[in-house]
């Protein structure tokens, strides 16, 4: 019975992350969508790695924009 519910709460949080992925790129595409398109093609979307992997997952609205994780690139 605990690997059931296990597998279940593994389920719902990968479809709430699908959703939650998705309207990232849905709202994006509108508000910078070349980010959106680099992104389309790199290896972060290849391996399956969506915005909230580095930018967390407290912005979620547009005038809330100041709670996402900013990342800066190594050199």
């Amino acid at each position: 019975m605990k690997s059931k519910t296990l597998f279940v709460l593994f389920l719902l949080f990968a479809v709430v992350g699908f959703i939650n992925a998705q309207d990232c790129i849905d709202c994006h595409r509108k508000v910078t969508p070349k980010i959106v398109s680099d992104w389309e093609l790199s290896k972060h979307k290849e391996n399956q790695i969506g915005c909230d992997n580095c930018h967390g997952t407290s912005h979620s609205k547009m005038d809330d924009f100041s709670k996402e994780e900013t990342q800066t690139q190594e050199t």
